[in-house]
């Protein structure tokens, strides 16, 4: 029984000890899962995220939104042409799309590198925009040559005055007057004609764009009257007209041809008041800021201003006094204000029998002379130079290209400085060349598409290219 009880106490303790060393196996193997767990935990992080943003280039005005992946929008204030820069607030994995959400007033921006896959903070999506205002494209005419050519109308040498609407030399005018673009078109107030033409810049191809002969009818395309229309400007979207003799203001929408009266009654005379109610006396110059137009009233010898969504016009300068004065508002005086045009900030003013540009501040109606003095031809700094009955003006933002009607010469005046030069012109003629050997005759308007100047040659009754 003794040697029973030994050989069962001994199997006992086997068994004990088997289980044991099964249980301490059982849980080295469940701590080794667990280590192994918790290793996989710490080796696996977060996807990365990244800043999507870049840069908009000649963003003269403001309204621009952009947006990425259809959810993330980002503001962007303009910046007067200086390159702005922008972030988005949403980091994003992975894929980027950005488009532009809102465009800007009077602009259209378009985006390029603005798609692809995020692997580090992406700073190069590029906006380029292209600025409507002033009667132009503000960009910075960066590398004219200065050679003038033909662009439409009859050949160098020849003047022939007609309505024909056509391609390049075989198109005519009579006495065009004025001219801007919207940086596709050109649009010409061919005064003589009273009519407003249409020029595609890329082909040369000229269409009547309203108007037929001399009165005064609102209407679609031909169907609508003029009398000698002088100026001109647009937004992109519609061409307004100064109706000269008229004495209105007059809106063409441009894919209909559709002309309605902006302000004015035809009466001549300088009366603030809304649309028809107002009253121009020899309304000339037109420029736009997008949202407001601004008139050198030359016969009335002030710059009124109209907001276009409602037609009200008042005065900003000018006290009606034909004087060359600096001064504020009403307190200035304008001696036969003829061209204008805007970076936005100010107005430019050419004073055409003060022989002067003047400039005006928009927000405080501020009027200074930038440039001229006394009636001449020579190039200078500020009132050192002089200026022949200056006519057109246009700027690309930095500059300002001038029709120094008088001198039939296009002159340059760096807007910092006040410095004028010659860059085209010399005497009166009808000769393409570059710089001081090419002739104008009566040239009035200038714009400018942002790459070249084309000028309204009255004179010689055809637009002519500067590149």
């Amino acid at each position: 029984m003794k040697e029973i009880r030994k050989i069962t106490v001994f199997a006992l303790m086997i068994s004990v000890f088997t289980v044991g060393c099964e249980k301490k196996k059982d849980d080295k193997t469940l701590l080794y899962g667990a280590a192994a767990l918790s290793a996989s935990r710490s080796t696996t992080t977060a996807a990365s995220t990244y800043t999507i943003g870049g840069t908009v280039s000649d963003l003269w005005t403001s309204g621009l939104v952009l947006q990425n992946n259809a959810g993330d929008d980002a503001t962007v204030t303009a910046n007067l042409g200086a390159a702005a820069t922008f972030t988005f607030a949403t980091k994003v994995t992975g894929a980027y799309a950005v488009t532009v959400k809102t465009q800007p007033t009077a602009a259209t921006c378009t985006v390029t590198k603005g798609s692809g896959t995020a692997s580090a903070n992406v700073t190069d999506v590029s906006i380029s925009c292209v600025t409507n205002v002033g009667g132009g494209i503000l960009k910075l005419l960066s590398s004219l040559t200065t050679v003038v050519s033909v662009f439409v109308g009859p050949a160098a040498g020849t003047t022939t005055a007609g309505t024909t609407d056509a391609t390049g030399t075989a198109a005519r005018f009579s006495t065009p007057y004025d001219i801007t673009t919207d940086g596709t078109s050109l649009y010409v107030a061919d005064q003589s004609n009273h009519r407003i033409r249409k020029i595609v810049i890329s082909t040369g191809v000229v269409t009547t764009l309203a108007g037929s002969t001399f009165g005064y009818t609102d209407g679609t395309g031909t169907a609508a009257q003029f009398n000698n229309p002088q100026g001109v400007t647009t937004d992109g979207t519609n061409v307004y007209v100064s109706d000269t003799s008229n004495n209105r203001i007059r809106k063409i929408v441009i894919s209909t041809g559709v002309v309605t009266t902006l302000a004015g009654s035809g009466t001549a005379a300088s009366v603030d008041g809304t649309g028809t109610a107002a009253q121009f006396n020899g309304p000339q110059g037109l420029t736009t800021d997008g949202s407001n137009l601004y008139v050198a009233e030359s016969t009335g010898n002030k710059i009124r201003k109209i907001v276009i969504s409602t037609g009200v016009v008042t005065t900003l300068a000018g006290s009606g006094t034909a004087a060359s004065v600096d001064g504020t508002g009403t307190a200035a005086q304008f001696n036969t204000p003829f061209g204008i045009t805007t970076d936005i900030t100010n107005l430019y003013v050419t004073d055409l029998n003060g022989n002067k540009v003047r400039k005006i501040v928009i927000s405080t109606g501020v009027v200074t002379t930038l440039a001229g003095s006394t009636l001449g031809n020579t190039d200078g700094t500020g009132t050192a130079a002089q200026l022949n009955n200056p006519a057109g003006i246009v700027t690309d933002g930095t500059n300002l290209y001038l029709s120094d009607n008088g001198s039939r010469r296009i002159r340059k005046i760096v807007i910092t400085t006040g410095v004028v030069t010659t860059l085209a012109g010399s005497s009166t003629g009808d000769v393409d060349g570059t710089g001081t050997a090419a002739r104008f005759n009566i040239n009035n308007g200038i714009t400018t598409d942002g790459t070249s100047l084309y000028v309204a040659d009255a004179g010689n009754n055809k637009i002519r290219k500067i590149q």
